[in-house]
């Protein structure tokens, strides 16, 4: 079976190496200034607490995929790719396709973050409303995507695939062209759906969610100060001059809000929206480029954890 030279594997599996360390060192860093330096003060406010919930979950993504080469399955091992150095099997294959599965709760926390803030701004939700309904945000994300992993072990459907394990046909480069053997299980014309279902569905609608709701919070912004501007041209007693200071601290803490907001936001579409563009390709024209394997599935690391 003919498959991609020894050199792109290689550097598809070696350079996370590099790229998910520091996506460790950095995940770590939100994590422990959360439980050491702001246990008692940031952790008091519904945007930290999902921020840290985001960050230990791209913390195990991040070790799987610095370690690929540990889970990759070795020379002789039934699904090698060749892969040199790779010190795996299938069952640890499998585990790394379980941790990069539950990596998509990071893109719904993603959507709750953008959620809160429409809440706080659009709605004028308290926080402490928002906190009492909090815990089942935070066990429906854990229970969808650890369900999800947890069948896509079952059903065996995380296989080496081109620089890690994750949503691939088995054996390796099955049906792929003539003489390619036939697929044991998960043959390419299904692998389309599947990847949708178990992970490119989930991205699309996160990026529908912050999206709209960041859209939301800056019309929300506008409406308010353009409300402010018109009172500015009054004549006003000293009550509504008092009334009028109110409102423009209220409506400096929204628009602080919505350029934090707008920060998150930037900083998950430049994150997804490769990969989701790679993925859609591939699957509707049968795109595949080495270069784009690399830079959408492991230079991204960095960029996601300098913007976060």
């Amino acid at each position: 079976m003919s498959g991609p030279p020894t050199w792109q594997l290689a550097t598809a599996v070696y350079v996370p190496l590099l790229t998910g360390n520091l996506s460790v060192i950095g995940s770590g860093l939100i994590i422990y200034s959360m439980l050491v330096y702001g246990r008692r003060t940031k952790l008091r406010k519904p945007h930290h607490r999902i921020l840290l919930a985001m960050s230990i979950y791209d913390l195990f993504y991040s070790l799987v995929k610095a370690f690929t080469f540990l889970l990759t399955p070795a020379e002789g091992q039934p699904g090698s790719m060749g892969v040199p150095g790779a010190m795996g099997n299938m069952a640890t294959c499998r585990l790394q396709g379980f941790f990069i599965e539950t990596a998509h709760a990071t893109g719904a926390y993603n959507s709750l973050l953008s959620i809160y803030f429409w809440l706080s701004i659009c709605r004028g939700v308290k926080n402490d409303k928002f906190t009492k309904y909090e815990p089942i945000a935070h066990i429906l994300i854990f229970v969808v995507f650890v369900g999800f992993a947890i069948a896509g072990v079952v059903i065996e459907l995380f296989n080496p695939a081109f620089g890690f394990c994750f949503i691939a046909s088995y054996p390796p480069g099955c049906e792929s062209g003539p003489g390619a053997p036939v697929c044991e299980r998960w043959p390419p014309r299904t692998m389309g759906l599947m990847y949708e279902i178990f992970a490119q569905m989930w991205v699309q609608a996160y990026i529908v969610i912050v999206v709209v709701t960041n859209a939301a919070i800056w019309y929300k912004v506008h409406t308010q100060e353009k409300v402010i501007r018109s009172i500015n041209q009054r004549v006003l007693s000293n009550t509504m001059e008092a009334g009028l200071a109110q409102k423009k601290k209220e409506a400096s803490r929204e628009r602080m809000v919505a350029v934090q907001s707008t920060l998150y936001v930037t900083a998950f579409i430049a994150c997804w929206s490769g990969p989701t563009a790679f993925h859609l390709a591939d699957w509707i024209a049968g795109f595949k480029s080495f270069w784009a394997v690399l830079s959408q599935a492991k230079l991204w690391l960095l960029l996601r954890d300098t913007l976060q």
